[in-house]
Parts: C-alpha cells; sequence; structure tokens
C-alpha cells in the first residue's frame, strides 16, 4: 500500500518529521509489516509516499482496523494531516511472480 500525499510548501522538514512520528508509532502497533516514508524524488520535492508492506489485502485491512480504533494513531494522523494539502492518493500492489 502506498498513500502519497502533497506537504504545505515551507513545511517540509516539520511534515516529514510528523509523518515518521506516524509511521514508527504504527510500526510499533503492527509488528511484521514495515512502514516507511519516502520523499519524492521525481517530480515536486514536497510530495512523500508513505509506504506499508503486507501480505495480503486481508491483513492491510486487519491493520488498518487496528489503527483506525487506536486514539493515539488517529491523533497523530490529525497532526501530521495538518501540515498536507489537498487529497491523500491510495494506491495497492501486487508482486508478479
Amino acid at each position: 500500500h502506498v498513500a502519497t500525499g502533497t506537504i504545505v510548501r515551507r513545511k517540509q522538514r516539520e511534515a516529514e518529521q510528523r509523518l515518521l512520528k506516524l509511521a514508527a508509532y504504527r510500526n510499533e502497533k503492527i509488528k511484521g509489516s514495515p512502514a516507511q516514508i519516502e520523499r519524492a524524488i521525481d517530480g515536486p520535492t514536497n510530495r512523500f509516499h508513505y509506504v506499508d508492506f503486507h501480505d495480503s489485502m486481508a491483513a492491510w485491512e486487519a491493520a488498518r482496523a487496528t489503527l483506525d480504533a487506536d486514539p493515539e494513531w488517529n491523533r497523530l494522523l490529525a497532526d501530521a494531516g495538518e501540515l498536507v494539502e489537498g487529497n491523500i492518493e491510495h494506491h495497492f500492489s501486487q508482486v508478479i511472480e
């Protein structure tokens, strides 16, 4: 799963710190499927990708349900969201074997 968004101009460092806290918290709560924050380097530099890895859509849905019910996750998500403009794009992919 990849969530891509645009950071408010001149707030990049602050937004990246908030996003890193979000990913770190998620990694504490959801074991075995890491999340990371990536900075776009092939276009506008205020774009980011929140990437999390799961074995299946069912595993992603279970992780999402756990996080959606967690007040601290929702607080961190709202905190990071204050520095994101526009909509977040969500993408899912599957490894071809």
